[in-house]
């Protein structure tokens, strides 16, 4: 398999040992091909900036899912069913990038979300911006801008 280093973006092959840069405000990280890596901005606590944009990183070269998971952040109101899942998955061969309809809710939900989303591939990344509704999204990657 292949993996990305996730600061600079550079593809690995793997079955090899590397000596790399470990600052103390940076851990080494490398994700392997086929993953679904979501993100936002770093917060003090929970409910900071409840409406903050959620980067996906999506790193190319074979099929990839992952369930985003989203409750209130404090409390057990979550054990009572208050919460969100949206599958995501990557189809490589497609070359498709699918969010399915959000499943659950909670009070508090962020209903409409904005989405950047990163293509990253051993050719370089693409970026795509999309308000998330809950709705179902098919993104095919020949649609995405460089």
């Amino acid at each position: 398999s292949r993996w990305f280093d996730l600061w600079s973006d550079r593809l690995y092959e793997g079955g090899q040992s590397l000596v790399v840069e470990a600052p103390l405000d940076r851990i080494p990280v490398f994700v392997r091909q086929g993953s679904i890596v979501p993100m936002t901005r770093p917060t003090q606590f929970v409910d900071e900036d409840r409406n903050a944009a959620y980067e996906l990183r999506v790193y190319t070269g074979a099929d990839a899912t992952f369930v985003l998971y989203e409750d209130a952040g404090d409390g057990y109101a979550y054990e009572h069913g208050e919460f969100a899942l949206v599958l995501i998955a990557w189809n490589e061969c497609a070359r498709e990038l699918l969010i399915r309809a959000r499943q659950g809710s909670f009070p508090e939900m962020v209903r409409d979300r904005e989405y950047r989303i990163v293509f990253l591939s051993a050719n370089g990344t693409r970026n795509w911006n999309l308000l998330y509704k809950g709705e179902e999204v098919r993104l095919r990657l020949d649609e995405v801008n460089r």
